[in-house]
């Protein structure tokens, strides 16, 4: 999972209605570790606000802040046991590659893509890596962008339920 670490340089995304919830699997189907981390209850949350770039995103308290990067694009958030993983971080589109550089940025490090769209200034990719699952949001406004990744191992309940979050709630702030 310490993928996401480098990644807190690309991130973007949008709280938009017809986005899609992070796949979870069929009822009835067996859920490896679903209670999951303590701290990632749903009524537990804070919100995570970048003024450089102008976004915010809400994030279950229980996650653990990682150190602020010097050129305060973001940050990485995690489980104390590292099963969940979250790196959100804003960056401007010098090359002007526009939603296809976005899309790219969310898909990447997700061996098998299962869903991807683009939505009305942002973008969101799913799928798996490994024994992980992945799941980015990217908004871009501007020439700005905004990247929030959520990584936590495949079937963990608690893990779908923050990509959820994170996915319905990164925003812009002005």
């Amino acid at each position: 999972m310490t993928r996401l670490l480098p990644l807190l340089v690309l991130l973007a995304a949008c709280a938009d209605a017809d986005a899609p919830a992070p796949q979870a699997p069929p009822p009835g189907a067996s859920r490896p570790d679903a209670t999951g981390p303590a701290g990632l209850e749903a009524d537990s949350v804070r919100t995570y606000a970048n003024d450089r770039f102008g976004y915010a995103v809400d994030l279950p308290a229980g996650l653990e802040a990682g150190p602020a990067p010097q050129n305060d694009d973001g940050r990485a958030f995690a489980t104390a046991d590292g099963r969940v993983e979250v790196a959100v971080y804003g960056f401007h589109d010098a090359l002007d590659e526009g939603l296809d550089g976005l899309a790219a940025q969310a898909a990447e490090g997700i061996d098998d893509v299962t869903y991807q769209r683009r939505l009305d200034g942002g973008v969101v990719a799913s799928g798996t890596s490994g024994d992980s699952t992945l799941y980015a949001r990217g908004l871009l406004r501007d020439g700005v962008a905004v990247l929030a990744r959520v990584e936590h191992r495949s079937g963990l309940e608690a893990g779908a339920d923050v990509a959820d979050l994170v996915g319905r709630t990164l925003r812009w702030t002005d």
